[in-house]
Formats: C-alpha cells, structure tokens, sequence
C-alpha cells in the first residue's frame, strides 16, 4: 500500500471514531437530561404506558416458568402488556429483573407490582433504560452494525450470528432481511463450492436460532404461540401516526374499509418485495460491498414505506444505512436529511409527535 493512501485511511479512521466519541458524548447526557421528567402513562391507570409494559415483562419473566412468557393465562393476562419481542429481548427483561429486585423486590412482584412507580422503582428503570442505550432499540441496532461490519470484512459466518441475534431481539430487524441474503447469496454463488457454503451459513443461522428459540421449539403449539405475539396482524396495516405509504394513501383509499386483513397482508408483502427486489437481484448478480449498503437502505426503506403495521421508531432503521453511507456518498446523505426529511418527513414529524404528545399527555421541557 503506497504511503499516501495508508495515511488517508488512517485519517479517515480517526474521523469516524472522533464522530462516533461525539455522537456518544451527545446522546449519554440527553438520555440522562430526559430521564429526569415524566414519562408517557405516569400515573395513568389502568396500563400505565410503554414504562409499565417494560416493568412488567420483568415481572412475567422473573415470577413465570420460561415457557409460560407467551401464553396467556391467569397469571399472565397477554392483554396486559404481554410480551411481544422475540425471545432475545424476554431473557434482557430476566436479567434486569433481577438488577430491580435485588434493590426493589416491590417493583417487580408478581400482580402486586403492576402500576408500581415508586422513585426508587423508576431510578432503577431508568439505569436498565441507560445501560441498554434508549429503550432497548440500540441493541438490534447495534448488533445489525456488528453484522454489517462483519459483512464487510469478508467475516461471514459472524456476520450471521449477529444478525441472527439482532432478528432474535426485535423483529424490525427483518428490514434489513433481502439485503443480508442476497448478498451473501451472490458471495456464495461465486466461491469454488457454492452449495457448501449456502449450507455453512444455513447451519450457523439456524444454529444461532435453535439456540435462542430451544425452550419453544419442544412444542409446535408454544413455537406458534410465539410467532404469534410477534406478528400484530390484528392492529391493521397501518397506525395513524406513521406517515408511511398506507397512512398516506389512506386520504383517498380506505385500505382498512375496503379490503379484509388477509388481502391487505397480500397486498402488503407484494409491495414490499416489489421494491426492494432490483437491489436484490443486484447483489445476486454482482455483489459488492458498496452494493450492499445501498441494498440496505432500499430494503429498509421498502419495508418502512409498504410492510404491514409499522411502527414509529422503524424509521431508526432506514436511517442506519444512510448514516453508514454519509462519509461515501455526502450528497445522498445531505439530500436525504435536507430534502427528503423536509418533504416526506415533515408529514411524519408534525403527525407522529403531535399524536404522542396529545395521546400520551406528554410535556416538552426547556
């Protein structure tokens, strides 16, 4: 490697770690600042808002047989913020529930502790939230940019096992399915062995899977029982504060008045697969890494804009790739945070908050 090129890569090193010391020096003080005020449901029975939900899966998880999570009964009502994340994020809420009762046992009793919001019950919330980095989400974030960079240092095999764990924490992940598989795919149809390295990655994909899912893969009924809190097919194609195409197009097409669930799951997938499906057959065809990341984002934003029930903060998904891409190509990063944020997002922006703050009762402070 010629001199001059080593150094600016050793520049270019420098910045994005100086960005990412910047970025977390930026946002470890706002989560502190923001844990120091209300949250959404405090004090407003009867389900208390997305801290009870969080609270009371480490009840389940702690006072509960591991098989007994998902499936509704007397003593765990799934109606009331019962678990639905996949099985990686029921065994995060375990450990937390044991930081929690160590210091509270009140918190997280079984029945009694539900609505508890004692100031000791929320510090020791407002820790788990910290060390976890903003309500869980940064972890499937964080293990699909372990996955990404184990990607594009030709590390494969761990490339899967993070993304594997990454869909085993929340099922959002799934956005970045198309992109991870088609480009794998068009790696492995070009090796010396073809058949035998699909086969490799199969095996530590479902390996890593089996692993996750063994206390449910026993029963066909408690595998599906899972698989059903995971798919929220009976709330809709669309919520009414996320600005993707459904919502959108809800102005003039009553989607939901018009056409029963399963036509609209249909319609949905086709959708979704549809636009996401050039990148694909990109990377099958001629794979590269540059190519993946923009398969990335196409398939991110594919699922965002056409996928059946999204939720608001998918839009943290789409947003990973773009960033990754910025130091690459700054003009797609600037056109996409300057004119497509200021065009389609504004739409999202203005609903989606101004539905929180008045749905929630929640309160800025400056």
């Amino acid at each position: 490697m010629e001199k001059g090129t080593k150094g600016k890569l050793i520049i270019k090193g420098e910045r994005k770690k100086s960005s990412l010391l910047n970025v977390m020096m930026n946002l470890t003080p706002g989560g502190v600042a923001v844990s120091l005020h209300p949250y959404s449901g405090a004090g407003n029975p009867p389900k208390y808002g997305d801290f009870e939900a969080q609270r009371h899966w480490m009840e389940i998880t702690l006072n509960l047989p591991l098989k007994e999570w998902y499936r509704n009964s007397t003593v765990n009502d799934l109606r009331y913020w019962g678990l639905d994340y996949p099985p990686l994020t029921a065994y995060q809420s375990y450990v937390h529930g044991l930081f929690l009762r160590f210091f509270s046992p009140d918190s997280v009793a079984l029945f009694t502790s539900r609505g508890h919001e004692s100031y000791l019950g929320k510090l020791l919330m407002r820790w788990t939230v910290l060390s976890s980095d903003v309500l869980y989400n940064c972890i499937s974030l964080g293990l699909t940019v372990g996955a990404i960079a184990s990607l594009l240092s030709d590390k494969d095999l761990v490339a899967c096992v993070l993304y594997s764990l990454a869909l085993n924490h929340k099922q959002m992940s799934a956005y970045f399915a198309p992109a991870f598989f088609s480009h794998l795919l068009g790696k492995c149809l070009r090796r010396r062995y073809p058949l035998l390295q699909v086969l490799k990655l199969g095996f530590v994909v479902l390996g890593t899977f089996l692993i996750v899912w063994w206390p449910y893969v026993h029963s066909m009924e408690a595998f599906l029982g899972v698989l059903s809190r995971l798919a929220p097919f009976e709330r809709g194609i669309f919520e009414d504060y996320v600005a993707n195409f459904w919502c959108t197009t809800s102005v003039l097409v009553k989607w939901k008045r018009l056409f029963p669930t399963q036509t609209l799951k249909l319609l949905s997938f086709g959708a979704t697969i549809s636009s996401c499906l050039p990148s694909m057959i990109q990377q099958i065809w001629s794979p590269s890494k540059q190519g993946f990341l923009y398969g990335l984002l196409n398939s991110a934003f594919s699922f965002y804009l056409f996928s059946f029930q999204v939720h608001e903060k998918s839009i943290l998904l789409p947003l990973l790739p773009a960033s990754l891409l910025a130091t690459e190509e700054p003009f797609l990063f600037t056109w996409m945070t300057l004119s497509h944020c200021s065009q389609c997002f504004l739409f999202y922006t203005v609903t989606n908050w101004f539905y929180l703050i008045c749905h929630y009762q929640l309160f800025l402070y400056f």
